[in-house]
């Protein structure tokens, strides 16, 4: 797909209504969650953590080091603000269907704004050519583009090493690469807050039918395939999806993360109710 799709009016009208429901753990200790709501650029004296390299020596805390020799900097109330960071697939891969390329942008708006509503610091890459941040307003403005043809996994490494420390981070895509779900998920996982896996996919992604001899050509490299797709082989392929998802299902949820999927070939509005009953969404 080489244009790019924007958000449907549906999408803005939901994006209002709902907040994130995840729980965030903030970078300065165990003082409670999004304690940086709203915040701004407030200078709150809010808790302390270690000293790390680059921290501003003018945020040691003196009076803690003479009496335990632990170098402490005091943390304010604008450095413990609940961040967002949203990862979004824009290979090709995600425009198979144009319902499926609408499912995905539309999700992306509505947990930028319902972010946003909640308080967080929204960070939006884009996982395509390169590893790119994208700002909230291009996307709402102009929307995404799908015309990647590096799968996922080539990226995965690089965009996790671009995620900000104790973030939430949620993972837009359809998933349907050849890679470990453990591999997939780690990147992402460390030193996060909390991590969610979003899968989309389209009807014929869910539950293809049978039609005979096809051939099938890759939406990222393009290259041809013939096969004959019959009862046999829908199973194998339903019985393959089944493994994929449970495999990221267990590789996040050992990092206590979510893994939820989207349909595109349902209401939006069903679909986000569906994220509420998975625990990432709220109203």
């Amino acid at each position: 797909m080489s244009e790019f799709v924007s958000p449907s009016e549906a999408a803005l009208r939901e994006g209002a209504r709902w907040t994130l429901s995840l729980h965030h753990a903030p970078r300065g200790g165990v003082t409670g969650d999004l304690l940086g709501r709203g915040s701004g650029s407030s200078m709150e004296f809010h808790d302390r953590r270690p000293y790390s390299p680059g921290d501003d020596v003018r945020h040691i805390d003196w009076r803690a080091l003479a009496r335990s020799d632990e170098v402490l900097v005091r943390v304010h109330r604008e450095e413990v603000a609940p961040r967002l960071d949203l990862f979004v697939d824009t290979s090709s891969s995600m425009a198979t269907t144009e319902s499926k390329a609408q499912r995905a942008v539309d999700l992306v708006a509505v947990l930028a704004r319902a972010a946003r509503a909640g308080g967080y610091a929204v960070r939006l890459v884009g996982l395509g050519d390169r590893v790119e941040r994208i700002s909230v307003e291009e996307l709402l403005g102009e929307g995404l583009r799908f015309a990647s043809k590096r799968p996922l996994h080539d990226l995965v490494a690089e965009a996790g090493g671009d995620a900000r420390p104790s973030s939430v981070r949620v993972v837009v895509s359809d998933f349907l690469v050849p890679a470990d779900p453990g591999r997939l998920v780690q990147p992402f996982a460390r030193d996060a807050g909390r991590v969610v896996l979003l899968q989309v996919l389209s009807k014929d992604d869910a539950e293809p039918e049978a039609h005979g001899a096809l051939r099938l050509v890759d939406s990222e490299h393009g290259g041809i395939r013939e096969v004959v797709v019959d009862r046999s082989t829908l199973r194998r392929y339903a019985e393959r999806l089944a493994r994929l998802q449970s495999g990221l299902a267990e590789a996040v949820r050992r990092h206590g993360g979510l893994f939820l999927p989207a349909r595109s070939d349902l209401e939006l509005s069903g679909a986000l109710e569906s994220l509420a009953r998975g625990g990432l969404l709220d109203c």
